[in-house]
C-alpha cells in the first residue's frame, strides 16, 4: 500500500438490509481508519432477475478497472453479499488486465454469517432456507417483531419458493453457482470468516465446509465462532471482541 494512503473497504450488505444497519459496519471500519463503499443489492431483484447483482456492483466494478478506485479489504455479509462478491468477481475476471491488476489488490475478505446458500442440496432446501431467511420480512410487513416466529407464514413461503424455482430457474442457477464461479476467480488473501454456533439461516456445518475447501485452494483462513449469536447479528452481539477481530485481521495490511 503506498505510503499515507488509507485502507479502503467494500461492504456487500446482507438481503433485507437497510442503509442504517450498514451503517454501523461503515462506522466501525472508519473508527479502524478504512474508508468504506457500501453495496446494498436487493434480494428480491436477485430473486427475479439473474443479471440483478451484477448490477448491484457494476458502478464500483467500473470504478475498479478504470483506476479511479482502489478495494483491500471486502467484507461481505450472508448470501446476498456472497453472491455479489461472485458477480463481482466475475466483472473483474471479464476485465482484462485491468481486472486482474484490481484483484490483485484486494489484500483481505471478511465473511459475516456466510455462505450457506451454495451447499443447498435440492429444490425443498433451497426453498426452506428463503423461507426461513424470508419470514423477518413478512413478520415486519406485519407489524410482527422481525425476531418472532411464525411457522404459518414460514410454510406458505416454503410453498411459495418451490413454485419460484420452477418459473425463475435461470436466477435460481445464477445464485447457487456464486460458489464455484467465486472459486476460479477469487484472490488467494487472507480470508477472515466470523460466524455463530447457532445461525438458524446459514448452517455452521455449511460454513465450516466452506472453510475446508478454501485452505484446500491454498486460501489462508482465519476462522471466528460467536457461540450463540443470530445470523448477521454478530457485532451488536459482542462489539468488542468483534472490533478486537476485525482490527486484528486489517492490521497486517496497514504496512
Amino acid at each position: 500500500m503506498p505510503p499515507g494512503r488509507p485502507l479502503r473497504s467494500l461492504l456487500l450488505g446482507w438481503g433485507n438490509a437497510t442503509p442504517s444497519q450498514l451503517a454501523a459496519y461503515e462506522r466501525l471500519h472508519r473508527d479502524l481508519g478504512l474508508i468504506a463503499t457500501c453495496v446494498l443489492p436487493s434480494t428480491a431483484e436477485g430473486l427475479l432477475r439473474p443479471s440483478a447483482y451484477g448490477r448491484a456492483v457494476e458502478a464500483v466494478a467500473e470504478s475498479l478497472l478504470t483506476g479511479e478506485a482502489e478495494i483491500d479489504v471486502v467484507h461481505l455479509f450472508s448470501d446476498n453479499g456472497f453472491i455479489a462478491w461472485a458477480a463481482l468477481l466475475d466483472r473483474l475476471a471479464a476485465g482484462g488486465d485491468p481486472g486482474a491488476r484490481a484483484r490483485a489488490r484486494i489484500r483481505g475478505v471478511i465473511f459475516d454469517s456466510s455462505p450457506g446458500l451454495w451447499a443447498t442440496t435440492g429444490k425443498v432446501d433451497f426453498a426452506r432456507r428463503f423461507a426461513r431467511a424470508m419470514t423477518p420480512l413478512a413478520a415486519r410487513a406485519l407489524g410482527r417483531d422481525a425476531t418472532a416466529e411464525l411457522p404459518v407464514v414460514t410454510r406458505a413461503l416454503e410453498a411459495a419458493f418451490i413454485a419460484y424455482q420452477l418459473l425463475h430457474p435461470g436466477a435460481v442457477r445464477r445464485m447457487t453457482s456464486a460458489a464455484p464461479r467465486l472459486a476460479a476467480a477469487q484472490p488467494i488473501v487472507p480470508h477472515l470468516f466470523l460466524y455463530a454456533r447457532n445461525d438458524e439461516l446459514v448452517p455452521t456445518r455449511d460454513v465450516e465446509a466452506f472453510i475446508t475447501l478454501q485452505r484446500r485452494r491454498g486460501v489462508p483462513v482465519t476462522a471466528r465462532c460467536f457461540g450463540r449469536a443470530r445470523h448477521v447479528a454478530l457485532y451488536p452481539s459482542d462489539p468488542k471482541r468483534y472490533r478486537r477481530e476485525i482490527t486484528a485481521f486489517t492490521e497486517p495490511f496497514r504496512t
